[in-house]
C-alpha cells in the first residue's frame, strides 16, 4: 500500500487526481441540468410545446408543457443514474474493472455525442442522451466476508438508511429539475435575472469539491483515539457516523425550508445549503455502507442502496405534473410536503444511536459478568 519511503505509492495520488478530474469535468450534466435548460430553452429545444407563441422567449407564452417535457428528460437521466450502479456492481464482480469503466466511457460518450448532435428540430434526442449518461462508472472494495448479503439487506439499519437516503435524494432532484421554471416565475420571466440566478447556482455546484472533505473530517474526528472499554474499532465509526448523518438530514431539513419560501434573493443560501447538503449526503452514503456492513458487501449494497432510491426519485416528475397542473404552477404545498418528509431522515441517526447504545450496555454487562465470574474463582 505503501512505497518504498513509507509513503503513499504514486498510482493512488494519480488515482486521487483522476477521480477529482472526472467529477470537475464529466459530473456536471444532472446536477448541472438547471444551467443546460436554460441554454436548451434559448436554442428552442421543446419550443413546440409553448402556446401563444412560435418561440419560448416570449414573456406572455404559456411553456409548462415546454417544462414538463425538461423535467421527464431529467427524471430519466436521474433514475438512470442510480438505477444502474446495481447493474454495474455485478459487472465489476464478474468482469473487473477495466470493462466496467470501457463500458462507462462508451456510454456517456454516447451521450455526450446524442447532446451535441441534437438540435431544436431532434430536442427527442434528449431523452436517449440523458439515458446513457446516467450510466455511471462503478468502484468497490474487495475484503473478508463476516455477515451474509441478505441479513445486511434484510436489516433495520440498512432499511433506515435506504429511506434517509431516498428522502433526501427526492428533494434534491426535485429542486435541481424544477429550478429553471421556479426561477422564471419568481423573477417575472425576466431573462436576465433568470440568468444571473442560473449562473449563480452553476457556480454554487463547483464549491463541491470543497464541501466535501467536511463530512470526511466529522467521520474520522475519533480516529486515533483510544477506544472505549471491549469497543471495536467498527463499532467506534459507526459511532461517530451518528453526527454526520443528524447534520445531513438537518442541512436538508434547513434547505428544504429555504426552498420553500418563495422570495428569490433567499435562494443564494438555498443553493449553498444545496450543495453542501449534496455533498455529506453522497459522501456520508458510501461512508456509512463501509463501516455499517461487511467490506466484502460493500458494492452489492451501495449499489442496491442507489438503485431502490432510484424508483424513489421517479417520484419527482408526478410531483411537477400535480405542481403544473393542479396546483397551478405554485409548488407552495409540495414544497411543504417534502419538508415534512425530510423530517423521516431523522430516525436513522436515532435507530443508529440506539443501537450502538445497546451495544455498549450489552457489552458493560458482559465484563461484569465476566469480572464477577473471575473474583467468584479467586475467592476459592
Amino acid at each position: 500500500m505503501k512505497g518504498a519511503d513509507g509513503g503513499p505509492r504514486p498510482r493512488y495520488w494519480l488515482t486521487l487526481a483522476s477521480g477529482m478530474v472526472e467529477c470537475l469535468c464529466f459530473a456536471g450534466v444532472l446536477f448541472g441540468w438547471a444551467s443546460l435548460v436554460f441554454v436548451l430553452k434559448e436554442e428552442g429545444y421543446f419550443g413546440q410545446y409553448c402556446e401563444g407563441s412560435l418561440n419560448n422567449t416570449s414573456p406572455t407564452s404559456d411553456c409548462s408543457r415546454q417544462d414538463e417535457q425538461f423535467s421527464l428528460v431529467f427524471t430519466i437521466g436521474s433514475f438512470l443514474n442510480n438505477f444502474m450502479t446495481f447493474t454495474n456492481g455485478y459487472i465489476f464482480d464478474r468482469f473487473g474493472t477495466t470493462v466496467t469503466r470501457l463500458l462507462g466511457i462508451f456510454f456517456y460518450t454516447s451521450g455526450t455525442l446524442l447532446v451535441a448532435f441534437s438540435s431544436a428540430a431532434l430536442s427527442v434526442m434528449l431523452f436517449p442522451a440523458l439515458a446513457c449518461i446516467g450510466w455511471e462508472d462503478f468502484t468497490a472494495h474487495n475484503k473478508h466476508a463476516v455477515q451474509s448479503f441478505r441479513s445486511c439487506v434484510l436489516s433495520w439499519v440498512f432499511f433506515w438508511h435506504l429511506l434517509w437516503l431516498s428522502v433526501m435524494q427526492l428533494r434534491h432532484y426535485l429542486f435541481i429539475g424544477t429550478l429553471n421554471p421556479t426561477i422564471s416565475r419568481l423573477a417575472d420571466n425576466d431573462p436576465d435575472l433568470v440568468s444571473k440566478y442560473t449562473n449563480a447556482f452553476a457556480m454554487t455546484q463547483l464549491c463541491g469539491v470543497l464541501c466535501a472533505p467536511w463530512n470526511g473530517l466529522i467521520m474520522d474526528r475519533n480516529k486515533g483515539k483510544p477506544l472505549a472499554p471491549g469497543e471495536t474499532e467498527k463499532e467506534a465509526d459507526l459511532r461517530s457516523s451518528v453526527l454526520s448523518l443528524f447534520l445531513t438530514a438537518l442541512q436538508c431539513l434547513c434547505f428544504s425550508i429555504c426552498a420553500s419560501i418563495p422570495v428569490l434573493p433567499l435562494q443564494y443560501l438555498t443553493f449553498s445549503l444545496q450543495v453542501i447538503n449534496r455533498s455529506f449526503l453522497y459522501g456520508g452514503n458510501a461512508a456509512f455502507i463501509s463501516v455499517a456492513f461487511p467490506a466484502c458487501h460493500f458494492g452489492k449494497l451501495y449499489g442496491l442502496v442507489m438503485s431502490l432510491s432510484a424508483i424513489v426519485s421517479l417520484l419527482q416528475y408526478p410531483c411537477f405534473a400535480l405542481v403544473k397542473g393542479v396546483l397551478g404552477g405554485d409548488p407552495l404545498y409540495v414544497d411543504i410536503a417534502l419538508t415534512i418528509l425530510t423530517l423521516v431522515a431523522f430516525v436513522h441517526p436515532i435507530n443508529v444511536y440506539n443501537q450502538c447504545r445497546k451495544s455498549a450496555q450489552k457489552k458493560a454487562e458482559q465484563a461484569e459478568i465476566c469480572q464477577g465470574t473471575i473474583l467468584a474463582e479467586a475467592s476459592f
